[in-house]
């Protein structure tokens, strides 16, 4: 067998992710591996053809999958535990119950997650104290929350986060519906969760996100909202990713 050079196997990236796209990969994944083998051999992604990725084009987490029945029934406790968590898989499997500090009227989680970002989520809700306190209660510090052979199948963690997500937002709205003084009050926590992080804010919160182009289109079809209140989208990517866009892309307009 002839061992390629790095030389040699650089000329077949191209090759390689057409042969990709020809097996029916998404776009998404030809992109992630476009990405990894461009930073690998030190070349210009952008002289590569690839797909191209369109939200709308998305399946994961969308509609009902072979697995998706017996995986509520073995590991819908944790499917369920996610929707108040809102939390990565690999997150899930690494929470321990030292990473919550029950404050009384609140309950603060704090995590590492992708990239090594270190996230802070605070729950306030009753509901979602009641949930939390459920997990923890009778555990000591250093043990995990939930049995990490909860973890060996396709359950879709994914689709629980953004559901627990929404819950979240329609919460906040609701919130400022009732409350007149709650929306300049979730503003000023906003920024100041942006002052503590070193971070710049800036999105008008007082003008609604609205999506646009192939995503918005996609979304009409379904009968699915285009426009989000802005502060309630920034209020709940608090945790996470302190981005509109991809709070309401990848999460809430689903």
């Amino acid at each position: 067998m002839h061992k390629c050079t790095m030389a040699e196997a650089s000329s077949h990236i191209q090759e390689y992710l057409d042969y990709q796209a020809g097996r029916g990969l998404s776009a998404w994944s030809v992109h992630t591996s476009a990405a990894a083998l461009s930073k690998t051999f030190q070349t210009d992604m952008r002289s590569y053809t690839i797909p191209q990725r369109n939200l709308c084009d998305i399946t994961r987490s969308r509609g009902i999958r072979a697995h998706d029945e017996l995986n509520n029934r073995s590991v819908g406790d944790v499917l369920e535990a996610n929707r108040t968590l809102t939390l990565r898989r690999n997150e899930l499997k690494n929470l321990r119950v030292s990473n919550f500090s029950d404050a009384g009227s609140s309950i603060t989680m704090s995590t590492v997650g992708k990239g090594g970002k270190h996230n802070t989520t605070v729950y306030t809700h009753p509901a979602e104290l009641a949930t939390i306190r459920e997990l923890i209660t009778n555990k000591a510090p250093t043990d995990y929350v939930f049995d990490r052979q909860a973890f060996k199948n396709d359950a879709d963690y994914h689709q629980a986060r953004a559901e627990g997500f929404q819950l979240r937002y329609q919460r906040i709205c609701e919130d400022m519906r009732r409350r007149p003084e709650a929306r300049a009050e979730y503003q000023q926590m906003i920024r100041d969760a942006f002052a503590a992080q070193g971070r710049t804010l800036r999105e008008d919160l007082d003008r609604p996100y609205v999506c646009r182009g192939s995503h918005r289109e996609a979304l009409e079809r379904q009968g699915i909202a285009v426009s989000y209140d802005r502060t309630a989208v920034m209020a709940v990517s608090l945790s996470c990713h302190f981005r509109s866009d991809t709070m309401v892309q990848h999460y809430l307009a689903k």
